[in-house]
């Protein structure tokens, strides 16, 4: 006797429809979850964090070595700003206050905000009524830096062209160096870079910028001895004087790269000063 065939029961059509669409929805439940959380996180990385802001004084424009900040003036000199507080200097300048009469050890860029250890309440150089103050950026070599000290009257050497030949020709006479930003950091080709700040007045501020704008390059050079140096700090220029030079450095053209040793520089005086006489 046979034993009988073993049964089988057929899958319900509607009840297999049922689990794959279960499972195609608990699929898309997971990988919309996956998606959302994904989206929040890379928002949260993308945001970044808002900056500890802090309001402190600034420059209200360029302002030079030497400048000192009397309190009626701080109107014109001064201007306040926020600032993160990340790219502040450690001792920048909240209370108008701490700058009633302070001279600036470094000169300072507008908005660039006020740091306590670049000012002083040493009493500078004096300068008399109708001079201000003009600032002068040159790269000299280290070993020299030393001579261009606040007090020190030295002469303003120009370079500029004239007709493609290299001239140069005393722009300054017996200048006196009120203030000298002396970094302290060094470049590795044996130069430093710095700026000193003369006294001038209207005119021979005037006849720098046009020097400047001329594209001259300049030197300063120590002129020991000259009897002028003890007898007159600040000498000014007479009328004749500026409107030769102004008219020699308007028809220069700029000096360009040139080397000192390789280069033919020709010496000339376009507004020669008479001697003083001899004691």
């Amino acid at each position: 006797m046979s034993e009988p065939a073993a049964s089988s029961t057929p899958t319900d059509p509607c009840c297999l429809r049922r689990d794959v669409v279960g499972l195609i929805f608990a699929i898309l439940a997971v990988v919309g979850v996956g998606i959302w959380a994904g989206i929040t996180v890379r928002n949260r990385q993308s945001t970044p964090p808002v900056p500890d802001m802090v309001e402190v004084w600034v420059a209200a424009k360029d302002l030079p070595i030497g400048t000192v900040l009397h309190k009626e003036e701080l109107p014109t000199l001064i201007v306040k700003k926020r600032i993160p507080k990340a790219e502040l200097p450690e001792s920048f300048v909240v209370y108008e206050e701490d700058l009633y009469g302070m001279r600036l050890t470094h000169a300072l860029r507008k908005e660039e905000p006020f740091d306590l250890s670049s000012l002083t309440n040493e009493v500078p150089i004096r300068i008399p009524k109708g001079m201000d103050l003009a600032s002068l950026s040159l790269t000299v070599n280290t070993s020299t830096s030393g001579m261009y000290q606040s007090g020190r009257q030295v002469q303003i050497l120009a370079l500029g062209r004239l007709e493609g030949k290299l001239v140069a020709f005393p722009l300054f006479e017996n200048i006196l160096i009120v203030a000298s930003d002396h970094p302290n950091d060094r470049r590795a080709d044996g130069k430093t870079d710095l700026t000193v700040s003369f006294a001038m007045d209207e005119s021979m501020f005037k006849l720098l910028m046009l020097a400047q704008k001329r594209g001259c390059k300049f030197a300063l050079i120590r002129q020991p001895g000259y009897p002028e140096e003890q007898t007159n700090l600040f000498p000014r220029m007479t009328p004749e004087e500026i409107q030769r030079l102004t008219k020699f450095v308007d028809e220069l053209q700029p000096a360009g790269d040139y080397s000192e040793k390789s280069d033919h520089i020709t010496f000339i005086a376009p507004a020669p000063r008479p001697k003083p006489p001899q004691p």
